[in-house]
């Protein structure tokens, strides 16, 4: 990486830092709640379909896919799968592939210890 890049990769961070930050509140406004399908499952595809939007807006391409399992051990319908993908922009088919895993759901069932409102981005 080049000096010149990292110059210009971090002025440019450091100029949309309200905007980031106004969008990863956005996404932790929802409720994504996985240990709660029953209650949560729409948040979660909201999430999804938030993710999905924001790929797209970045110039990558999404879809959700139907979860193969369909419900879980307890019977609750699983959410869909969010597959995405970025393509380089000059000669993409000889560039190498990654691959990435994340969670767009809070695991924890239990908000008793969080400082803060749980779902409303706070900055200290």
């Amino acid at each position: 990486m080049t000096d010149t890049f990292k110059a210009q990769f971090f002025q440019h961070v450091d100029a949309s830092v309200t905007q980031y930050v106004a969008e990863l509140g956005e996404a932790v406004a929802i409720p994504s709640v996985s240990a709660d399908l029953q209650t949560h499952l729409k948040d979660i595809i909201q999430m999804e379909e938030w993710t999905k939007s924001y790929i797209e807006r970045l110039g990558g391409s999404a879809e959700l896919l139907p979860n193969p399992k369909g419900v879980d051990d307890d019977g609750n319908e699983l959410p869909p799968i969010l597959l995405a993908e970025f393509k380089a922009a000059d000669n993409s088919e000889s560039k190498k592939t990654v691959c990435c895993y994340a969670h767009l759901d809070v695991q924890v069932k239990s908000y008793s210890f969080y400082i803060a409102r749980v779902f409303i981005s706070t900055i200290k």
